[in-house]
């Protein structure tokens, strides 16, 4: 398959722009992974610290955007990448407290 999509905006936060538009899709990107985070330090036998699954959403994350290379209409973005990946271990931090509030030792 020939890559659909050859231009990657690859420094962050280059095209900053403070239309409503733009901060409601960082938004998005941010607080959309919040839940992958959390499900993963909640559902996992075995306790992995937030930097283990940090680097598990970021690696999701990676692979959303790598994907989209091959979409014409998506732009891959390293914006994308570091607001999901922030967004996911946020989420991880906040499932690892209330894994441990709920009493799931496992």
């Amino acid at each position: 398959l020939p890559l659909a999509n050859r231009y990657v905006k690859w420094i962050p936060f280059s095209d900053y722009s403070d239309d409503t538009s733009a901060v409601i899709e960082k938004m998005v990107n941010l607080f959309g992974f919040i839940p992958f985070g959390m499900i993963l330090a909640m559902t996992l036998r075995r306790r992995r610290s937030v930097w283990t699954l940090a680097a598990l959403c970021c690696g999701m994350s990676l692979s959303i955007e790598a994907g989209q290379l091959f979409l014409a209409p998506r732009t891959p973005s390293a914006d994308d990448l570091l607001l999901n990946t922030l967004g996911g271990t946020l989420g991880a931090w906040l499932g690892i407290r209330l894994r441990g509030r709920c009493g799931r030792h496992g």
